[in-house]
């Protein structure tokens, strides 16, 4: 039986590619690649399909051999962008956007990325202007929307990004992200009632987002409904059981609830997870301090200033644990 037609084996691959069928799609570039190295449609498309399936590092090599043969192959620049941005190579990223943008100015989604790595390299104004050129091309990217409202929440700036994540979720009802996003705006500016409604719309978007049911457990948290933000934190922790801040914040709850045993517990499951985050050593002090346990309280709240020597409120606790304590040697009899 003669093989394929490698147009028809292209279009096969395309068609399969497209209904997600990403394995057998990959075998039919690889062969088409095997018969024709320098298809370029098929580096690219094969580049592609890598990223998407989480081989970010072997899809960007596909795709720099398919611009090596095509150097004006705009969606191929735009994709390694956003594979290098993957990849946390920003000044990259930014560069192959650049070049997606010179092979084609009119490209929204380009300019969309360039702010993107633009955000990521610290240039808020330079990406807020990206966003702007990009949905003037193109109003209906989401995914623009939404990063333009999280670079307006970085710059304080909420009732703009709210605005912004409005635009995103009108075009994409079911965004997860946005919705949290537009909680934690929301949280930013006190309106606790909207930000846990859109909290929720995130959760009914995807009911097993973490960080969704963390924002709903800060919201509780911050209006005083303690066992409701505790019962949250523990379905983050149902998802994620070694998210260090998590427990952290289930500490500090049960501080707040007067469960004490049950509060050290938490952070000290904090700090075995991530011995690198200041506030579990300070909490740990705090709570060794309430119950007058000097020896431990001094040594938490020495390991939180090793970790921020700056921190006023590590200093404030370790002067009154050493005045306790002078105050406790005057007290004792010679």
């Amino acid at each position: 039986m003669p093989a394929p037609d490698p147009i028809f084996l292209l279009q096969e691959a395309v068609d399969l590619h497209q209904r997600g069928a990403l394995e057998a799609a990959r075998e039919r570039y690889v062969e088409l690649l095997r018969r024709q190295p320098r298809n370029v449609d098929a580096l690219y498309l094969l580049g592609m399909l890598l990223c998407q399936s989480g081989e970010v590092a072997a899809g960007a090599k596909r795709l720099r051999k398919a611009i090596a043969l095509a150097p004006a192959h705009a969606a191929a620049h735009n994709t390694l962008g956003m594979a290098l941005r993957q990849m946390r190579r920003f000044d990259e990223a930014l560069a192959s956007f650049e070049r997606a943008i010179a092979c084609n100015p009119g490209f929204a989604e380009a300019h969309a990325g360039n702010a993107d790595a633009l955000r990521e390299l610290g240039r808020a104004e330079e990406a807020l202007a990206g966003y702007e050129r990009a949905l003037a091309l193109n109003p209906y990217l989401p995914a623009a929307w939404c990063n333009r409202g999280v670079l307006l929440q970085e710059l304080d700036r909420h009732d703009e990004a709210i605005a912004s994540y409005d635009q995103a979720t009108a075009l994409e009802p079911d965004f997860a992200e946005v919705w949290l996003n537009r909680g934690r705006a929301l949280r930013a500016l006190g309106r606790s009632d909207e930000a846990l409604a859109s909290c929720e719309r995130a959760l009914a978007a995807r009911p097993d987002f973490p960080d969704a049911h963390l924002g709903s457990g800060l919201v509780l948290k911050d209006r005083g409904q303690l066992a409701e933000a505790l019962t949250a934190f523990d379905r983050v922790l149902a998802l994620r059981p070694k998210w260090a801040e998590i427990h952290f914040e289930r500490a500090e709850t049960l501080d707040r609830l007067a469960a004490y045993p049950e509060a050290l517990a938490a952070c000290d499951q904090a700090i075995a997870l991530d011995p690198g985050l200041v506030m579990p050593w300070l909490l740990r002090a705090r709570l060794h301090y309430d119950v007058r346990n000097f020896d431990e309280a001094s040594a938490s709240v020495e390991r939180a200033l090793a970790l921020e020597p700056a921190r006023a409120d590590a200093h404030a606790l370790r002067d009154a644990i050493a005045a306790e304590r002078h105050a406790r040697e005057a007290e004792s009899p010679r």
